[in-house]
């Protein structure tokens, strides 16, 4: 392959780029005239039904995960896959989540949120380590990454130590605004560390803040939108789905498919 020996020949700061190019000639040379009429077709009416707001991870690549094509959602990245809060949006916060959930719900009428959250997340073991001391952290000129993981993870913080001193046993409500609080079991059957505990109390703090967004609460209100939470255990790729239902995170397949598929929303379908 000419291609991949030319990037094995390049200095390593020319690498990534290399890799790049390498992918656009794979791609050039495989799926894109199977994928090309499928963009014609989309080109002028584009109308994704979902927005996924998932963190900056590269081992999550959402379109392999989802097997979805192109047109299909809106994807949205973050550190931590973070929803700042409604309330806190300013410059000191500054995001384009809230734009792009904009954009994808009250411009194109996407009706389905999706937070797809996983294990061994990079930024959030990081706020993980800092949870103890977040305020001395946060007084000594954090950096860009550590400020952002602060000002957005703190109410994540807060939950995990109330589950944390239940001994891991708590039933835990995430109430915050109106409408549809929920309760969650985080992971009952004892499976994962409690870093991985986190994330998944992370994942839901941030489709729980979804529903303070004024722009979007009247379309949750009307059940014209619905948000979901999706988590991924990145050593095995299971998937699973937060059930509302079950109030905990069920692995999705072919036991439990049935199940999670009737308690969506009939719109999402």
């Amino acid at each position: 392959n000419f291609s991949l020996k030319k990037i094995k020949e390049m200095p390593a700061l020319h690498k990534g780029m290399g890799k790049i190019l390498e992918g656009i000639l794979k791609y050039q040379k495989t799926i894109q005239s199977e994928l090309l009429p499928l963009f014609r077709e989309i080109l002028d009416k584009p109308a994704p039904k979902m927005a996924i707001v998932t963190g900056t991870d590269s081992r999550i690549v959402a379109s392999r995960l989802l097997q979805a094509q192109p047109g299909t959602f809106f994807l949205i990245r973050s550190p931590g896959n973070f929803i700042p809060k409604y309330e806190s949006l300013d410059t000191s916060v500054a995001s384009g989540t809230p734009a792009a959930l904009e954009l994808a719900c009250v411009n194109n009428n996407a009706n389905t949120i999706v937070v797809l959250g996983h294990s061994d997340s990079k930024p959030l073991n990081m706020l993980f380590d800092m949870k103890d001391n977040l305020e001395e952290h946060e007084s000594n000129n954090p950096s860009a990454l550590k400020k952002w993981l602060i000002l957005n993870g703190k109410d994540s913080v807060v939950k995990y130590k109330e589950f944390e001193k239940s001994g891991f046993n708590k039933c835990l409500t995430f109430s915050e605004g109106e409408p549809n609080q929920f309760d969650a079991y985080i992971d009952p059957d004892n499976q994962f560390s409690p870093q991985d505990k986190f994330t998944m109390i992370n994942t839901l703090k941030q489709l729980k803040n979804v529903n303070n967004y004024n722009f979007l609460r009247d379309r949750i209100t009307k059940k014209l939108l619905r948000g979901y939470a999706l988590w991924t255990d990145i050593t095995t790729n299971d998937v699973y789905m937060f059930s509302y239902k079950a109030k905990r995170f069920v692995k999705i397949d072919e036991s439990t498919y049935n199940d999670l598929y009737k308690e969506c929303d009939t719109i999402n379908q």
